[in-house]
This record gives C-alpha cells, sequence and structure tokens, in this order.
C-alpha cells in the first residue's frame, strides 16, 4: 500500500480478494484512472509499456508462494532491464515495471474492484 492510501472499511475486505485470483493470477491491481500510459500526454511522451490505461500499484496484493513458483526474481529483471536500454529511467518506479511485466503476461494480473 502507497503511504497516502487510508481506508474507509475494514482492510480485512482487501484480503478477502486473494481468494477470487484463478489459477496464475498473482497480482491484484486497480486499472489506472488516467491517460498515462496511453502515450498522447504531451509530444514527446513515452511511457513504459502497459496495457491500455495500466495499472496503478498505490494498492497491490501479491500472491508471493505463487510469484515464487513462476520465477518471479528472473521474470521481472528480464524484462526490466530490457525496457531500461530503451527508457534509460522509469517515471512511476515500481509501477512501471509492473505495468511492463503485465503487458508480456497479462494471464498474471487480476483486476482488483
Amino acid at each position: 500500500l502507497d503511504t497516502d492510501v487510508t481506508f474507509a472499511t475494514d482492510i480485512a475486505e482487501l484480503w478477502k480478494l486473494f481468494s477470487k485470483l484463478q489459477e496464475k493470477q498473482s497480482i491484484g491491481l486497480v486499472e489506472n484512472q488516467s491517460d498515462w500510459y496511453l502515450g498522447k500526454l504531451w509530444k514527446k511522451h513515452r511511457p513504459w509499456p502497459a496495457l491500455g490505461r495500466g495499472y496503478n500499484t498505490g494498492v497491490i496484493l501479491l500472491e508471493l508462494k505463487r510469484l515464487r513458483e513462476l520465477g518471479w526474481g528472473q521474470l521481472w529483471r528480464l524484462i526490466a532491464e530490457k525496457d531500461l536500454m530503451t527508457h534509460y529511467t522509469t517515471s512511476l518506479a515500481d509501477q512501471d515495471i509492473f505495468n511492463a511485466i503485465i503487458k508480456q503476461h497479462p494471464y498474471l494480473v487480476y483486476n482488483l474492484p
């Protein structure tokens, strides 16, 4: 959770969403509400790869056991290193990395309500 996230209900409601993850779904995220990843905010805007609007990592569920079984350590590094060769840096830190991974492996994500 980002440090600016507050809850108006019991956090256990978020925890219950783990039970909704299907087979290989390992990452629960909310779809991004901005146009950042669409790449049309200004003329030379070059965001990292993402599916559509991408995902916001302010609230994230990680099924760690499943991620380890899928070789997460190597998976994220390979994708990050490849994209850093053309983008040189991230604009949105971990969010850019997660979105690049999901672009290549969409089966990993569960859309949080």
